[in-house]
């Protein structure tokens, strides 16, 4: 995985991107660099957890990142929490055949939606002026995954699934594809009859696992929900996958993660985890669960991981140890 990105130094010159704010600006270039983002300029973030890792406010990023939308800078779908950057891969054309491998694992691993697939049309369209080599590792990585999930659910089929009832007994005459674009919302963006039942908070269910968090977590469990969704790890025997898809049980882990026993720990600590298993395959564990919860509380035993402004991700954790601090730096001041 690349940790570098490039950026074209006549941005400068473009008509549109020296006179929007300096927030847009900022936030545009946190997209193209963040931790969260993948090599083909195509990832899946919420906006809560984007403005954590930028040690913003959530009403400030989503503020700028509204302003890039207008201005065209990037595209998102809120359904999938997909960020796509339109010309990323003109300025980051892969060195070689051999990491479009690895780029379809991380591709492939996205949710489905109308964005994901006009990206996939683009990036087919980009190759095919590339050598041949790299349309026929295209192929292979990308071409032979992608068709299947547009034409059938992945996981089980929630028409079985005792959450979901339906209105009319003759949706289950329609065809695959039509019951694809019901249940996830795809490139027709209609959801069809299906009304939803909650049972046990769950939502919408992929391989047994619901893709929103249950209503009764609080804004940092959702955070947390947001990371494992997005942050990718690698995975012993299994390769390149999200947090989300690697454990048995998200729900759980995300309230954890984000729950009372970590409160000085900054979630963004999920993508940094992550970026670490990418980088050293010969350490990673396969036991991410463990892994994150183990870590996460040696961080909370440290005082926790802070932010760029020098506070606990939770502003009210430690106020006593906090204030000490304050009076002692008032002492060497006077």
């Amino acid at each position: 995985m690349s940790l570098y990105v490039n950026i074209h130094r006549l941005i400068w010159n473009d008509d549109k991107f020296p006179f929007v704010s300096d927030d847009c600006q900022l936030v545009f270039f946190h997209l193209l660099t963040t931790p969260m983002a993948t090599q083909f300029g195509l990832f899946k973030a919420g906006i809560a957890g984007l403005a954590e890792d930028k040690r913003w406010e959530v009403g400030r990023y989503r503020k700028a990142f509204n302003e890039a939308l207008a201005e065209g800078f990037v595209e998102y779908d809120e359904k999938a929490l997909l960020v796509r950057i339109p010309h990323f891969l003109d300025y980051n054309k892969p060195n070689n055949p051999n990491v479009l491998k690895s780029w379809g694992v991380n591709f492939n691993g996205l949710p489905h939606g109308e964005l994901k697939h006009m990206h996939y049309q683009q990036f087919k369209a980009f190759v095919e002026s590339l050598p041949e080599a790299f349309s026929k590792a295209f192929s292979k990585a990308f071409e032979e995954v992608l068709p299947k999930g547009f034409a059938k659910p992945s996981g089980k089929d929630c028409r079985k699934d005792p959450e979901y009832s339906s209105d009319s007994d003759s949706d289950s005459d329609s065809d695959s594809s039509s019951d694809q674009r019901q249940e996830e919302g795809g490139p027709s963006g209609k959801r069809g009859k299906r009304t939803h039942r909650p049972v046990n908070s769950k939502k919408f269910v992929v391989d047994g696992k619901p893709e929103e968090p249950p209503d009764g977590f609080n804004h940092r469990q959702r955070q947390a929900w947001d990371a494992l969704r997005a942050a990718t790890f690698y995975i012993p025997g299994k390769g390149i996958m999200t947090a989300w898809q690697a454990v048995e049980d998200p729900v759980v882990l995300a309230g954890q993660l984000g729950g009372d026993a970590y409160p000085a720990v900054d979630i963004a600590l999920v993508h940094r985890l992550g970026n670490w298993t990418m980088e050293n395959r010969q350490k990673s564990k396969k036991e991410i669960a463990r892994f994150l919860t183990g870590r996460f509380a040696a961080s909370q035993e440290r005082g926790g991981v802070r932010n760029s402004s020098g506070q606990n991700a939770q502003t009210n954790t430690g106020a006593g140890d906090l204030e000490a601090k304050v009076n002692r730096m008032k002492g060497t001041t006077k």
